[in-house]
């Protein structure tokens, strides 16, 4: 059986109050990563100050694209940042373009793409056909006639592509945009722009990740998945499905979604399971982001569930740790690290 904690559980209220006071909004931050990507955006800026200086020699009395297609393909072949500025430049993001590498490369081996290339008829096996960054990156160093035919690419002067893209996508390949290249500060917006994507998935973790790092840290025994009597599968079952003393539920919700009113449901019937189920048992839940804010009257009903209500801010991990180490006993933690029994 949980342990009764010295502290009441928090009203209506109150689990309203944590959500909207404690929101962190965004999760948080590792400087490690905003370092990395400010790097790669200056080099990306750097990169482009250089491409421009050498558009600036393109001869307007010869076939434009011509001249472009070589100094880019030089470009992409010296310059670590080459394809990253470029596809800058282009708006296409990472996936997008080693998407179209995959393409051509079907297309040739399907029939409906005719190229002289080593690179397009190179044969794959099914499963390994995808190359990404790093390897575009690293055929790109070495193979002069890659480097030419992804230039053709990103000038939009690939013949296939051409017929194939729609028109949104075939603005972004356009050699005007490698003719006028625009000032730094419009590169910089451009980069964050292209990169938001990874930086996104890259800049936090995930809720769940946060709660088991804590979990481990702690040593507390845990599982995850369906439970026995519980119509959903829960995030965190301390210290086993077989016996559960506390279920801990998750949601980071950086935007507004259909699929909300559903969670608040969801969880409360969840309550009502534990309730019916495990009546000892204590329901935790976290509870972040603006898009819970936002539909205010979805996270009405979500907070009713829970027995105690966290966000992500710090003070509010501090507390949840707190109240764990109220509410175990000595047998919730892994026998080979009692010592933090004591947390």
């Amino acid at each position: 059986m949980v342990k009764l904690p010295r502290l009441s559980k928090p009203t209506y209220e109150e689990k309203l109050n944590i959500v909207i006071e404690k929101n962190t909004f965004y999760q948080k931050k590792d400087p490690e990563i905003e370092q990395e990507y400010q790097a790669i955006i200056d080099n990306i800026i750097e990169c482009l100050k250089k491409l421009k200086q050498h558009v600036k020699l393109v001869d307007a009395s010869k076939p434009v694209v011509q001249q472009l297609r070589a100094i880019l393909a030089r470009f992409l072949q010296v310059e670590e940042y080459g394809i990253a500025s470029l596809l800058t430049l282009t708006g296409l993001s990472d996936e997008k373009f080693y998407r179209i590498v995959s393409f051509l490369r079907i297309a040739y081996q399907s029939g409906l793409f005719k190229s002289e290339s080593k690179w397009v008829k190179e044969r794959f096996e099914e499963g390994s056909l995808e190359w990404k960054m790093e390897e575009i990156k690293r055929r790109l160093r070495r193979d002069e006639e890659f480097a030419r035919d992804v230039s053709q690419i990103l000038l939009g002067e690939n013949p296939l592509l051409k017929a194939l893209l729609t028109k949104f996508d075939a603005k972004k390949l356009h050699h005007g945009k490698i003719l006028h290249i625009p000032d730094g500060a419009t590169i910089d917006t451009l980069a964050r722009c292209s990169l938001f994507g990874s930086y996104n998935a890259k800049k936090g973790k995930s809720a769940e990740q946060i709660i088991e790092e804590i979990l481990n840290e702690m040593s507390i025994q845990y599982e995850s998945g369906e439970v026995t009597g519980i119509r959903a599968t829960i995030d965190f079952v301390i210290p086993s499905k077989a016996n559960p003393k506390i279920f801990i539920q998750s949601s980071y919700q950086g935007t507004t979604s259909s699929t909300q009113s559903r969670k608040a449901r969801d969880e409360l019937g969840i309550r009502e399971d534990i309730k019916k189920n495990y009546p000892n048992a204590i329901f935790m839940q976290f509870i972040d982001g603006i898009g819970w804010i936002i539909r205010m009257s979805d996270l009405k009903t979500l907070v009713q569930a829970g027995d105690y209500v966290f966000t992500f801010h710090e003070e509010q991990l501090e507390k949840f740790k707190n109240l764990l180490s109220e509410l175990l006993s000595e047998e919730d933690y892994r026998s080979n690290l009692r010592k933090f029994f004591n947390y």
